[in-house]
């Protein structure tokens, strides 16, 4: 494998070979099209997409960047949810190789794992081409999920605070997501004063240019010297929904604190009871609400061991 930290300097980013993407739609074509579903890296938590993991220094983002990496690379369980195995590309941008070592001992990685490291990365930014590289990597590599930790250190060459430098950069990043269908977890800092009363959106650091642009926000909100912490998600194409997990000092990994089934899962396992057995789409006419939201909240369940889903798309409660 090359070394993809190291890649030629004059590669430039070029996303003309993929295909164009209808940008005009009648409404009678909206209603009539038949789109796919979101495809999950995590089901429920982490889609295809941009999503930032955001919160203070030194408080537990880069060992839960690290266990969904770890979960993704292995096909694993991550926050209770069994993961689809994929390539992974984690780039360690403030760890040490020793440092990251000691964290993976401590997570239990074992050998086999389909994950490779890059302890540096050129800005993505000016006359460098950090975007060209994570292009090329894409492309050569097959990555599925691509972990930057953290952004400032392929961003110092901007302007934080600028709307609309933020808003063109991260959508570049968005871009790449869409072009090749992969997920990036961009690890970034809540600005001071976040304290324990959670805004995944407005609590990160710098312009909302940032969060303007990503797919989703993960907040991660722990009291210094506590294990329990809440993860707050919120994203275009997902409930907004707050965990509450614990963080195991021996192992360096996070747990869900507490199983409980929503009362929208609730819900959908009343419907499942009551038809036996249902598609997607019986499911959500059933209930009225959105398909998204219900394939979110049935990947969930059957992550939970709850339901099962057979050759045909239907759904039903394992007995």
């Amino acid at each position: 494998m090359d070394d993809i930290a190291t890649l030629p300097a004059n590669l430039k980013i070029s996303l003309e070979s993929k295909p164009i993407k209808k940008r005009f739609w009648t409404a009678d074509e909206l209603l009539a099209a038949d789109f796919p579903e979101p495809k999950w890296i995590v089901p429920g938590l982490l889609m295809e997409g941009l999503t930032l993991l955001a919160g203070r220094p030194k408080l537990g983002k880069s060992f839960l960047a690290l266990q969904i990496a770890h979960a993704v690379s292995t096909g694993g369980v991550v926050l209770g949810r069994h993961v689809e195995k994929g390539r992974v590309l984690y780039l360690a941008l403030e760890d040490s190789p020793r440092r990251l070592k000691q964290r993976l001992d401590m997570q239990g990685l074992q050998a086999g794992a389909d994950m490779t490291f890059a302890m540096s990365w050129e800005p993505v930014t000016g006359k460098y081409n950090g975007m060209g590289q994570l292009q090329r990597a894409i492309t050569s590599e097959s990555f599925r999920l691509i972990v930057i930790d953290t952004i400032g250190r392929i961003t110092t060459r901007i302007d934080g605070d600028s709307y609309s430098a933020t808003t063109d950069l991260y959508g570049l990043l968005q871009s790449l997501t869409q072009a090749y269908s992969i997920s990036i977890l961009a690890v970034d800092h809540h600005r001071k004063g976040g304290g324990f009363d959670p805004d995944a959106v407005d609590d990160v650091m710098g312009s909302t240019g940032k969060v303007g642009a990503v797919d989703s926000s993960w907040g991660l909100y722990r009291q210094r010297g506590k294990r329990e912490a809440k993860l707050q998600i919120t994203g275009r194409d997902l409930d907004e929904q707050t965990i509450e997990i614990l963080f195991d000092r021996e192992t360096g990994s996070w747990q869900v604190a507490q199983d409980e089934i929503s009362p929208s899962c609730r819900g959908v396992l009343a419907v499942l009871r009551e038809l036996e057995s249902a598609t997607l789409s019986e499911v959500a006419n059933h209930l009225q609400r959105n398909r998204g939201n219900i394939y979110r909240e049935l990947n969930e369940l059957e992550a939970k061991g709850l339901i099962f889903k057979d050759n045909h798309n239907l759904w039903s409660i394992k007995k």
